[in-house]
């Protein structure tokens, strides 16, 4: 959250103080002149509780991934809003929660209506894409790496979600 005075903000005078000196000080005048009768205007950014899905290219395509460029995956076991990854299956892939149970945001090459939340057996709020619950991959380490790709266990099939819901397979009901 930051305040605005005029035509200059705080986030820009924070900008060019270098020193935590520099930095009180301009916090300090910004206090003194909004208490002199200039109205601060207080710009709030987006809500950490509310998740970003966004389209990222990737080897394979434009996939989702999360607010970090981490990719996200779908499940083959998973039926359509509920998911059969629980216990140790969460160890290897984390599940994308929207803590506040809120809409999730769709970023850049996302479609809105195609975003979900569902609640979980276990009381987590999930996001969903298209009716898939979404997920990220332990192993992947950097943006856009899809090491899980492919990957088979006991249940089904892990894969990349595609940002064009179409290209995806409609989850079982």
């Amino acid at each position: 959250m930051y305040r605005a005075w005029g035509n200059r903000s705080a986030r820009s005078c924070i900008g060019v103080a270098k020193s935590p000196a520099m930095i009180a000080v301009t916090m300090l005048l910004g206090i003194l002149t909004s208490s002199a009768g200039v109205s601060p205007i207080t710009v709030a950014s987006a809500s950490p509780s509310m998740p970003t899905v966004k389209a990222a290219q990737t080897t394979l395509g434009d996939v989702l991934v999360d607010a970090k460029g981490m990719v996200l995956y779908r499940y083959t076991a998973d039926k359509k809003d509920a998911s059969a990854c629980y216990t140790a299956c969460l160890t290897l892939w984390p599940v994308l929660v929207s803590p506040s149970g809120g809409q999730p945001i769709a970023g850049s090459g996302v479609s809105q209506p195609a975003l979900g939340v569902i609640t979980r057996k276990d009381g987590k709020k999930q996001v969903t894409y298209d009716g898939w619950p979404l997920y990220t991959y332990f192993v992947d380490r950097a943006p856009g790496q899809a090491t899980g790709q492919g990957v088979k266990d006991t249940l089904g099939i892990w894969y990349v979600v595609y940002a064009i819901p179409a290209k995806n397979p409609t989850p079982k009901s």
